[in-house]
């Protein structure tokens, strides 16, 4: 089912370099009704390094997608 949510209802970080929007269970954001989602990662402008604990480290530059599940 598709649920609508509003802007006031989706959780906001700022990390200094990067600004995110999470809609889903993810790093410190805890939403039980909302578990499980594979994560999409869209580069609107700038670059967005990838870091990870198994690897899989490099840059998406503007344009790309990254899909990764959670």
């Amino acid at each position: 089912m598709l649920q609508l949510r509003k802007d006031a209802e989706i959780f906001r970080a700022d990390g200094g370099r990067f600004a995110a929007r999470w809609h889903f269970s993810f790093d410190r954001y805890r939403d039980q009704e909302n578990m499980g989602f594979e994560g999409l990662t869209c580069v609107v402008e700038g670059a967005c390094r990838r870091e990870h604990d198994q690897g899989n480290d490099g840059i998406l530059p503007p344009g790309w997608v990254q899909r990764m599940r959670v």
